[in-house]
């Protein structure tokens, strides 16, 4: 598709439009944002073979990293091993990090700042967040389905057709990174020509951190993996949201059509094979978690947003049932 055959792009410029397409959410959401680790966010850190980084500074691109480069100094502190930005002593640099687990949806993101000091690089936690499955489902991003080689992708085009599943860093109005899954059937970002991309946006959880995030600072990167690959792609442009009734067509699965999505006009992309990729393996199906070896989601969920108390008991059922329905309807 080419982006000169789009004759109108409605464009969702601030947070009144954007509601009018995204209902606002429950208040009780926010609570999923813990200042801290619990027991279930320390379970998915030593269960995750690979993090995904992204820094607030745009000059230094996200990185695939393995997890034994980041060690639990405490519930609100992690040493990282990693290569960052220069930092000076007396300053910091937002981070976001994605943590995925091999064989299981569900993951762990943390925000917060980074510091270095005496040659120690720290991440000062500013929020852990339980994430769903979902957009690791609509991925199929740990199925054994056969469908690709390890030949290497090297063209962008080519990458960007193959891709189910990617992560968005998105920058607030205070500088603050946030880094977001998004996942569907293969070649589910369009390429409309011009250096132009096109993400849908699936049902989520009505909270739009991202899409507040582009309103607020345009700066956007992918991290694209392909499944079976030890190659990922990293794109940065800058980025608004549309309601294109054009677009928005194209991208309907099983007759629902999304109610707006992502334009990206890229003005980098680079794809990298990663060391890290290739020496964990987490593709091979020997690699993955078994589903009885980790604390169901709900639980997990229902524990880190009210305690370990009576709440957090009650709360799980009513959980469950939540999570049960978001993924028999993933469109």
């Amino acid at each position: 598709m080419d982006s000169r055959h789009i004759e109108f792009d409605p464009i969702i410029g601030n947070e009144q439009a954007l509601r009018k397409l995204v209902p606002g959410y429950p208040k009780i959401m926010d609570k999923r944002l813990q200042p801290e680790l619990d027991r279930y966010c320390l379970e998915l850190i030593s269960l995750s073979r690979l993090a995904v980084i992204g820094f607030g500074d745009d000059s230094t691109s996200m990185q695939v990293v393995a997890t034994q480069s980041i060690v639990v100094l405490n519930p609100t502190t992690l040493s990282l091993r990693v290569r960052i930005p220069p930092i000076a002593e007396t300053g910091t640099i937002a981070a976001s990090l994605y943590f995925l687990i091999p064989g299981v949806g569900h993951s762990l993101r943390v925000n917060g700042e980074i510091r270095t000091k005496s040659g120690s690089c720290t991440l000062t936690i500013r929020c852990a967040y339980l994430h769903c499955a979902r957009a690791a489902a609509r991925a199929g991003l740990w199925n054994d389905s056969g469908r690709l080689d390890t030949a290497p992708i090297n063209v962008a085009s080519a990458f960007i057709k193959a891709c189910p599943y990617l992560l968005i860093k998105t920058v607030n109005k205070n500088y603050e990174t946030e880094l977001s899954p998004r996942g569907d059937y293969e070649g589910f970002v369009r390429n409309l020509g011009g250096g132009k991309l096109f993400i849908p946006e699936r049902p989520g959880n009505k909270v739009a951190v991202s899409m507040r995030n582009i309103i607020a600072n345009e700066n956007i990167e992918l991290l694209m993996l392909i499944p079976g690959s030890d190659a990922f792609m990293t794109v940065r442009g800058k980025a608004y949201l549309s309601a294109n009734p054009e677009l928005l067509s194209k991208c309907s699965v099983n007759g629902k059509r999304p109610k707006l999505g992502i334009v990206i006009e890229a003005t980098q992309s680079l794809i990298r094979r990663s060391d890290t990729i290739h020496s964990e393996t987490p593709w091979r199906k020997d690699k993955h978690i078994e589903a009885d070896h980790v604390t169901r989601f709900p639980k997990a969920l229902s524990v880190h947003m009210n305690g370990s108390g009576v709440l957090g008991k009650a709360a799980a059922p009513i959980i469950g049932a939540v999570v049960k329905n978001d993924m028999k309807n993933l469109y």
